[in-house]
């Protein structure tokens, strides 16, 4: 459901529905919508922790890396941007 709200631009619905779920059980998806909802809220710092604590729990999942790396482009920070794109890219080759 709150993919559902995010989609409807409902976000602090949305905000509530992923924090709640993400509390059950850690998902991808999960967590990029909640940063998602967060950033579209103005909420960058909340958004970045849920990117970084991501990483942090499954550290080989190149695609957390992506999304990081598109958040972090989308606020303005290409440096460490390019920096997560080529993290993502070594981590792909790898697997």
């Amino acid at each position: 459901m709150g993919v559902v709200y995010l989609e409807k631009k409902q976000y602090k619905k949305a905000e509530s529905l992923l924090s709640e779920a993400l509390e059950i059980k850690d998902n991808y998806i999960t967590r990029i919508s909640l940063a998602l909802a967060y950033q579209a809220q103005g909420k960058f710092e909340e958004a970045e922790t849920i990117h970084v604590n991501g990483i942090k729990l499954k550290p080989k999942e190149s695609q957390r890396y992506e999304a990081y790396a598109d958040f972090l482009s989308d606020i303005g920070r290409e440096a460490e941007a390019q920096k997560m794109t080529r993290k993502a890219t070594e981590l792909q080759r790898i697997n």
